[in-house]
């Protein structure tokens, strides 16, 4: 967690923990000077970036990502909070309303997009209320027709009664099919992963 810190903290420009230059001299320079002499590792950059992939393969949507987007946020904004009690500078105050409107911006933006993963779920339940309705009048319609052919030639009833009932079985599969292949249409046009 220290080394987390850290490099939260090289990343807010507080550079004096790794280059020992004392708090003064911090507010004398302006903010492109601490970028010039901010020196981050490349092992660093790739630790950061392995960690950013790692965040970003355990969200499913856009809207986990902007979670996840808020909450990162949130905790730089206490990194920035805390650097600027210790060091009450300028530029360390910039820093922290930077994150801060960053922070609040995003959240906003969370709060009005809808969670396409409840969005999927409701049109799934719609979808399947359709398909079964179809199902069962389909159903009614097939039963009808094998009475009134039975009443027509009741020597054929045990035939009539076989090839209608293979019908009814051949329905059910074809329908799942179209259904799930339905389900995953759905949940790439919404961007839901997996």
């Amino acid at each position: 967690m220290k080394e987390n810190n850290r490099i939260l903290i090289d990343t807010l420009g507080d550079t004096t923990a790794m280059e020992g230059i004392p708090a003064p001299k911090l507010a004398r320079k302006s903010f492109i000077e601490n970028m010039k002499t901010m020196k981050i590792d490349q092992d660093e950059l790739n630790t950061i970036q392995s960690l950013v992939e790692g965040r970003l393969s355990q969200c499913s949507t856009h809207r986990d990502i902007l979670e996840m987007e808020v909450n990162t946020l949130a905790e730089c904004v206490g990194v920035a909070t805390e650097i600027y009690k210790k060091y009450p500078v300028p530029d360390n105050a910039y820093q922290l309303a930077a994150l801060s409107n960053a922070h609040k911006v995003t959240l906003h933006q969370l709060e009005k997009m809808k969670d396409p993963k409840l969005i999927v779920g409701d049109i799934e339940f719609q979808i399947r209320l359709m398909f079964m309705e179809i199902i069962k009048s389909m159903a009614i319609e097939i039963d009808k027709t094998k009475r009134e052919m039975t009443r027509h030639a009741p020597e054929h009833k045990t035939t009539l009664e076989d090839l209608f009932g293979r019908m009814l079985n051949a329905i059910q599969p074809e329908t799942q099919k179209i259904y799930d292949n339905l389900q995953s249409s759905l949940r790439k046009i919404l961007g839901i992963k997996g």
